[in-house]
């Protein structure tokens, strides 16, 4: 029995960090060359790295080693060992730079002749040679805040992770420069101790940066915070931060939404006092001075399809008389002829819960704002019976809460003496 011989055809593999190369081996045997029937076994391993063969798709028979890196071992007569081994993958262990080594043996398994079994190995030395890796910067998707809300901090749950550190040694004193940008709103800084800080316009500054060790720069986060623009803003502003390691100039960055949140606004009413009280004789009838409604939300709420506009509920009551909508006795319906003693016209889009809009001592409607406000333009009094006395007024508004976070909220006004009726 002849012994079988391995060739190598590279004098050496040089491969990049976290990349791969190809090789090849040649396995030879007298005795095998000729004998379709003997089968020979390969054994393949590396020291650190991973070995698969691209030209063979059969199944590879693998072994532990004493050192829990597998062998891959495979039989097959000579030339499918051939094929098998002619184009062989190396590649490294994940972040792993420095010397590696792929070591390779054969054996004929004692096919022809006396002698018994005769085997060969090789190896081929492998230099993997060490690049920059790029570092991972770990950011929430979104972060969320309040409209009013002054300053929220927005980098407590940023992550930097630098991978070129070996495991168990501390990377603070690496060198960092950080960089924020948003495009609306601005930074605010409360910490720059340690930090050597760009310049950058007066807090709050749509753009802020500073260089300091990374240790430093994992202090700073959690006091960097984010003022949204002033109520009644609510939306979402994009943040980038950009992560710099100075060392090897790679670059890191993510982006997060922060998320303005609305909070609920109270209204208001507003009542032209210059037009009270109204004076009016008993029986008598007149217009009073307009009431003017507002809700911040509503009058900063974009246009919105019909059924999303939000609906206030109004109450107005007077301690005596009628209160009418939209008209009075010169401006009334005429219903199969007959002239009707007030108008209830206009009055689309309102949804009357107390009263009809003519002639009540209650009303209690619900409707958007500029509905509200177009018929509170002209409301009618009528005195009816009333003694001479003066006539009290009140008024309540709700925004029902439909904006934002809180509840429902209300504002009222209220005159004891806004009607007097004199003989």
């Amino acid at each position: 029995n002849e012994p079988p011989a391995i060739i190598v055809e590279d004098g050496g593999l040089v491969v990049p960090e976290d990349y791969f190369a190809t090789t090849k081996f040649v396995i030879t045997d007298p005795d095998a060359e000729e004998a379709t029937d003997n089968m020979l076994t390969v054994q393949l391993s590396a020291t650190t790295g991973s070995l698969r063969s691209l030209t063979k798709s059969s199944v590879l028979i693998v072994h532990p080693r004493t050192d829990a890196r597998p062998v891959i071992t495979y039989q097959a007569s000579l030339p499918d060992l051939n094929e098998f081994l002619n184009q062989i993958e190396y590649k490294p262990d994940p972040n792993f730079y420095g010397l590696d080594r792929i070591e390779i043996s054969v054996t004929d398994n004692g096919f022809s002749g006396s002698g018994g079994a005769k085997s060969a190995s090789n190896y081929i030395d492998v230099r993997v040679m060490a690049r920059p890796d790029p570092p991972t910067l770990l950011c929430p998707a979104s972060v969320d805040l309040y409209e009013g809300d002054e300053t929220v901090p927005i980098l407590t749950d940023v992550v930097f992770l630098d991978h070129d550190q070996l495991p168990g040694v501390d990377d603070g004193h690496e060198d960092v420069s950080v960089r924020l940008q948003v495009d609306i709103g601005g930074f605010v800084n409360t910490e720059e101790i340690g930090l050597i800080v760009d310049a950058h316009a007066p807090f709050p500054a749509p753009t802020y940066g500073w260089r300091s060790t990374l240790a430093m720069a994992r202090t700073a986060f959690p006091s960097v915070s984010y003022t949204p623009p002033r109520p009644p803003f609510n939306g979402v502003a994009l943040m980038r931060v950009e992560i710099v390691l100075r060392r090897t100039n790679v670059i890191a960055t993510c982006r997060v939404a922060l998320v303005t949140q609305p909070v609920n606004s109270p209204p208001a009413i507003f009542v032209n006092a210059g037009g009270l009280p109204l004076r009016l004789a008993v029986g008598g009838h007149g217009i009073l001075p307009p009431l003017v409604l507002s809700d911040p939300d509503s009058e900063s709420t974009p246009l919105l399809p019909r059924y999303e506009v939000p609906m206030m509920r109004f109450r107005l009551n007077v301690s005596c008389g009628a209160l009418s909508f939209g008209g009075g006795p010169q401006a009334g319906d005429r219903v199969l002829g007959t002239m009707l003693p007030a108008s209830i016209s206009a009055t689309e889009g309102l949804t009357f819960l107390e009263g009809s809009g003519s002639g009540d001592q209650l009303l209690l409607v619900e409707g958007p704002l500029h509905v509200l406000n177009a018929q509170l333009a002209k409301v009618w009094y009528a005195a009816l019976d009333c003694p001479t006395q003066p006539v009290a007024l009140q008024a309540l508004v709700s925004d029902k809460g439909f904006h934002g976070r809180g509840d429902a909220l209300t504002a009222s006004w209220t005159d004891s003496s806004a009607i007097w009726i004199a003989a």
